[in-house]
């Protein structure tokens, strides 16, 4: 639900700010709403390990939400949204099954599933009826979109192979840790683009979005 939601508000508020924007905001929320719920909830047992998969996640989701929140300003979200989740599902299933992980049959029929949408939803009929608005993005063709949202997905599906790799007595650190890295690559890039405003003007449906994926991260990991 959080993630959804997260993602629902940030691609919507890439049709209005640019998507660098949308991206550092959300994440910043996000990092501002999950480092004292990590306070709260404490760690029995962090180490260097854990706080570096976190880092890693970072790195490559600060590069994944950019790459996503673009498509969604310029694709749809019935596309675009869908098949990042397929495919960033995808790869922990993936990951997990080579490290030995048995899938029941439900989850294997879930994943073929998941693989079958992604052609269905890449071919599917454009809507040639629908007047483009004068402040939208040009829509990018659907095979793009779905390029796109894949390798993001990747990005994300990384992440959760990462996090998933984990320590329990870690809490949710290494989580605080990838919203850090992600923060701290995505801000200046923005800033030095002239793409950061200040808090008074930042996207209120990013930062929405990013209190959403801060709940999101706390609840799944």
């Amino acid at each position: 639900l959080f993630i959804g939601i997260a993602d629902f508000r940030g691609g919507a508020a890439s049709h209005r700010a640019s998507p660098l924007t949308v991206s550092a905001w959300l994440q910043f929320a996000g990092l501002l709403t999950l480092a004292p719920i990590a306070a709260i909830m404490g760690a029995s047992a962090v180490s260097a390990g854990d706080l570096g998969l976190g880092a890693v996640s970072g790195l490559v989701t600060s590069i994944a939400f950019i790459g996503f929140f673009t498509a969604m300003a310029h694709g749809r979200i019935g596309v675009v949204l869908p098949v990042s989740a397929a495919v960033a599902a995808f790869l922990p299933a993936v990951a997990g099954i080579v490290g030995g992980n048995q899938l029941s049959g439900l989850a294997l029929a879930g994943v073929a599933c998941a693989l079958v949408a992604i052609p269905l939803v890449a071919y599917e009929p454009e809507e040639g009826d629908e007047a483009p608005q004068e402040d939208t993005p040009p829509r990018w063709p659907a095979l793009r979109q779905v390029t796109v949202a894949a390798i993001c997905g990747v990005g994300f599906g990384v992440y959760f192979i990462c996090i998933g790799h984990t320590s329990t007595g870690s809490g949710l650190w290494p989580t605080v840790a990838n919203l850090v890295v992600a923060v701290a690559v995505t801000i200046p890039v923005a800033a030095r683009a002239g793409l950061m405003p200040g808090p008074a003007s930042a996207p209120r449906l990013a930062l929405f979005g990013g209190f959403a994926l801060g709940l999101a991260d706390a609840t799944l990991t």
